[in-house]
């Protein structure tokens, strides 16, 4: 959850949400209203259902779901939004949060196992604790309009990535910030949000494009929903950054309130575990823009996010038809300047309760994920002289509650195709041996209580790579949030 923070900032910007927060460009239209102008009592306390807004203008206050948590009260230990929300403790972080400063913890433990097929049969376990840090200026009485974050974490045990034989990493949570077997604690991200004007927000700092690109409320949140990486973005954006954090920026310009312009720039040699920039901050660099476009079809909330990006670093030349015999020579193989890749996101309710759960969401990923079933679909091209698999395509059905006694529950079922390239299907030897891969996944995440969800997750899988049987992999996931 806490490696979600920047993600749900981006969430909060462009939806139209569930009944009390049914408001487009909320971010955009609330959290930087009149932030230069220090004039807070021009949002309503209905907007925001926060407490009063302190002297300086406060993310925190405007756009509560900025963190993962921002109501720490809780009735009980099974309705509050965390372990440690009810109570003494409850009362104390909440008055921490009022005054600027959030701190939240989870840990996820993923049992998971190839059951057939694949390169072995056998099961691991391994899992990751996040740890994050927000510090709110405004109300720590420093300057209007700003938002620090830290998040750190600590990943433990094993993942059977390797033994699924397939493209896709079978569980995402797992990948950064390295594909290493060792346990380790390390710190991933780093970043400043900052308000300039009622349609200019910017940020910077380290951070895991992952959760800013390509994102959707159906197939975009690793704690609880799809497990599969596939599902959880592209791996088409590889092209701009791997899976890790890096030194970068972004802006967010809202010309209207359906429409959000979001340019992005990122330092593409960092280097797991190197928190400066191998040959020097942006000696390689990706850059774009993804484009966030919300609407409602009657009641029904939808949108699509564009994006585009370049990357300065130098690939592979795949058109080339002696690649083989100069790489097994040794010689130098010619490379293709550059990189890019274009393509969106998309989701669309089909179905939304007309009354939602009486319950308040006290939680980032529930504001931001209305009650509701609905369809998404994502689909990227990029140059098939330049990628091995170079075009991607996903899609299934998505949703939250509906089922009565049971608002917080989460599942889906998606459906993903990575598509190898013709150039590469050309090369000798090698070319024909590889192939397209396609898979499915299957998740229901039962929320237990709103701070304690187990996810069982059953995935199909037909390999890319040659020799590998089609795989079946299970996996049960436990998130608790304190």
């Amino acid at each position: 959850m806490a490696s979600e923070s920047i993600e749900v900032m981006f969430s909060a910007s462009r939806r139209s949400r569930a009944p009390h927060r049914n408001r487009p460009r909320r971010l955009v239209r609330l959290a930087l209203a009149l932030i230069l102008a220090g004039d807070p009592t021009a949002v309503s306390a209905a907007e925001t259902e926060a407490p009063p807004v302190p002297a300086k203008a406060s993310l925190m206050t405007l756009q509560p779901s900025l963190t993962p948590i921002s109501d720490y009260t809780g009735e009980s230990p099974w309705s509050g939004a965390c372990a440690l929300c009810f109570g003494e403790i409850g009362d104390q972080r909440q008055k921490l949060y009022d005054r600027g400063v959030a701190l939240d913890l989870s840990l996820t433990q993923v049992p998971q196992g190839v059951v057939s097929g694949g390169r072995d049969h056998t099961w691991k376990y391994g899992g990751n604790a996040d740890y994050l840090l927000a510090l709110d200026s405004g109300r720590l009485g420093l300057w209007p309009g700003g938002l620090l974050v830290v998040h750190g974490r600590t990943k433990f045990g094993r993942s059977p990535l390797s033994q699924a034989g397939v493209l896709s990493p079978v569980n995402y949570n797992w990948l950064t910030p390295s594909l290493s077997e060792n346990n380790e604690s390390f710190l991933e991200e780093y970043y400043l949000f900052q308000g300039l004007t009622d349609w200019l927000l910017v940020g910077g700092g380290r951070i895991l494009f992952g959760n800013i690109g390509d994102t959707n409320r159906f197939a975009g949140n690793a704690h609880t929903q799809f497990v599969n990486s596939a599902l959880k973005n592209s791996p088409l954006l590889g092209v701009l950054t791997p899976a890790l954090s890096l030194h970068g920026g972004f802006a967010m310009v809202t010309p209207d309130s359906h429409v959000t312009i979001a340019p992005f720039a990122l330092s593409r040699n960092d280097e797991d575990g190197n928190y400066g920039s191998p040959g020097g901050l942006f000696s390689q660099v990706s850059a774009g823009a993804q484009l966030i476009v919300n609407w409602e079809i009657g009641s029904l909330p939808g949108e699509i996010l564009p994006i585009a990006g370049y990357s300065s670093k130098n690939v592979t030349k795949l058109d080339n038809p002696y690649l083989l015999r100069e790489a097994l020579l040794g010689l130098a193989v010619p490379k293709k300047d550059g990189n890019w890749v274009a393509g969106f996101s998309a989701d669309q309710y089909l179905y939304v309760p007309k009354t939602a759960s009486a319950r308040k969401p006290r939680t980032a990923a529930l504001i931001t994920e209305p009650e509701g079933i609905g369809v998404f679909a994502r689909f990227h091209y990029s140059p098939e002289n330049r990628n091995p698999w170079n075009v991607f395509a996903s899609g299934g059905l998505g949703g939250r509650g509906v089922i009565p006694t049971r608002p917080d529950d989460r599942y889906g079922l998606g459906f993903y195709a990575l598509f190898v390239s013709d150039e590469l299907k050309k090369q000798p030897l090698v070319g024909g041996k590889l192939d397209t891969e396609w898979g499915l996944e299957f998740f229901y995440n039962l929320a237990i209580a709103p701070w304690l969800q187990l996810s069982p997750s059953l995935q199909y899988i037909e390999s890319g790579l040659p020799g590998v049987d089609d795989s079946v992999v299970v996996t049960t996931r436990l998130q608790m949030v304190f």
